[in-house]
């Protein structure tokens, strides 16, 4: 049996910071991190809470209909490929020095930083969660540790609903940490905030709010307690508190310089389009013919690319920041709430005062202008009606337009609601099918090198998740 030792990826994570840190001062606790230490840590985690750029773009981007692809479109509907490789590599690669953080500076810890702390534990959260979002149950309580006995370094995979619980409790205690604490600095390792306690505050309740209702059609009771919780604390106001990576060029930009068949998708541009959406010569460049085109999902042959449209440079310029989470979210997730009273009294004004408010901060945070942005709500689109299930679709489809650059998170709800609706492939002649069968796969499958590295565990994992079936749904994904 071979095991990936999970303390070696700690280690190394810890030499990387510092070149004058060995071997010995990781395994050590008297030779405790400095302050100063613990900043290159914070830095590095900062930098690096994108976690992977290409799983956004190539693998759920793809999945959710943002984009479209022709070569790599092989690797999308199939149980094994790179793409969730990275991804798991980038996020683990990540968490010994989050641990690291978390551990050095926790209350009672001589020298411990609350800021320090809650910050390593809102990125834990906010990592970890897009990684078991995509796979499902993982390794989380005992990865990424130092450990204390051999047992720890073959890490055994958690359920997913007792990490979410642990989510919620790192948050609480996050929140409590920024709560007594003031604005702090961070000689400009900070790209997100730059030390703004009241903004990371509002980052870990709207990160709550998020991931409360995740769980909202697995677990009603949790979901209600856990938005009751968000809604009556500070979220995001507006696009200034958006969490966004400033640190790396646009992970959209960099795919789309490699790769000579990334488009958009032909469903993206259809509704952009259709509806006159003022975001569409932003999100979408014209084609040769000087029309907007997408490129249909799964298309098997393609004679000319360039008679659909490449990505807009309103979304993809070299400096355009990496979205991690944008005030636009927040404004739907509370629409959602006050449409179904969840955690609050129903109100349907207030959810389409939100609806509308997310519209509008989309579009301003990608630069359309106030004119075209009125114009837009005065059509029917800004504002909902129907049932309360044609309200909610409306407020959804509206919610993936808004999270153009977040694959992961476009995938998330997808899965979650079945908004917007994707239709099973049928037409083997014109489409890759897969091993799906042109059903969207919905879930990622486990890395290979997880069976090789960390057998037993895996093979658990893959036994429960139906032979690691990326068919198989995560906790949280309920038919």
């Amino acid at each position: 049996m071979k095991n990936f030792n999970y303390t070696i990826v700690a280690v190394m994570a810890a030499i990387s910071l510092s070149c004058e840190r060995n071997f010995d001062d990781f395994r050590v606790v008297e030779n405790a991190l400095t302050e100063v230490e613990v900043r290159f840590e914070v830095s590095s985690i900062l930098n690096m809470m994108h976690v992977n750029g290409v799983y956004n773009v190539f693998k759920t981007g793809e999945y959710a209909q943002l984009y479209a692809f022709r070569n790599f479109e092989t690797r999308q509907f199939i149980s094994t490929d790179n793409f969730s490789g990275n991804q798991w590599k980038d996020a683990y690669n990540l968490l010994p020095t989050i641990n690291d953080v978390i551990e050095r500076t926790e209350p009672g810890v001589e020298g411990a930083f609350a800021p320090f702390n809650a910050i390593g534990k809102i990125t834990k959260v906010y990592v970890m969660s897009i990684l078991t979002d995509g796979f499902g149950d993982i390794p989380y309580f005992e990865a990424g540790l130092a450990p204390k006995d051999t047992d720890k370094i073959f890490p055994p995979y958690d359920s997913q609903q007792e990490i979410y619980s642990n989510f919620f409790k790192l948050l609480d205690e996050a929140i409590a940490g920024l709560s007594s604490s003031s604005n702090f600095s961070l000689q400009n390792i900070d790209r997100m905030y730059n030390g703004n306690v009241s903004k990371w505050l509002k980052f870990a309740n709207s990160l709550r709010l998020r991931l409360a209702m995740r769980v909202r059609f697995v677990d009603s009771g949790l979901a209600t307690q856990e938005i009751q919780k968000a809604l009556g604390t500070d979220l995001m106001e507006n696009n200034g508190d958006s969490a966004i990576n400033r640190s790396v060029q646009s992970s959209v930009w960099i795919n789309d310089q490699g790769a000579a068949s990334f488009r958009m998708s032909e469903r993206i541009i259809h509704r952009l389009v259709s509806t006159k959406d003022p975001r569409l010569p932003l999100y979408a460049d014209l084609n040769k013919v000087g029309e907007y085109a997408g490129l249909p999902n799964g298309i098997l042959i393609v004679e000319d690319d360039d008679l659909f449209s490449d990505i807009g440079d309103g979304i993809s310029k070299a400096n355009t920041a990496d979205v991690l989470f944008l005030y636009s979210e927040v404004a739907f997730l509370k629409a959602e709430a006050y449409l179904f009273g969840i955690g609050t009294a129903a109100d349907p004004t207030a959810a389409n005062r939100e609806y509308r408010t997310g519209i509008e901060s989309s579009m301003q945070f990608w630069g359309v202008s106030q004119e075209q942005i009125d114009a837009f709500l005065a059509t029917p689109i800004g504002t909902l009606s129907g049932s309360d299930e044609e309200k909610f679709e409306m407020l959804i489809e509206q919610k993936w337009l808004a999270l153009i650059n977040n694959g992961p998170e476009a995938y998330n709800e997808f899965r979650r609601t079945g908004y917007p609706k994707i239709p099973t492939r049928t037409d083997a002649t014109k489409f890759y099918l897969g091993d799906t069968n042109g059903v969207t796969p919905v879930r990622s499958p486990y890395p290979n090198d997880e069976a090789v590295n960390n057998t037993d565990n895996y093979e658990m994992a893959a036994n429960a998740t139906n032979g690691n079936s990326i068919l198989h749904r995560v906790w949280w994904d309920v038919d």
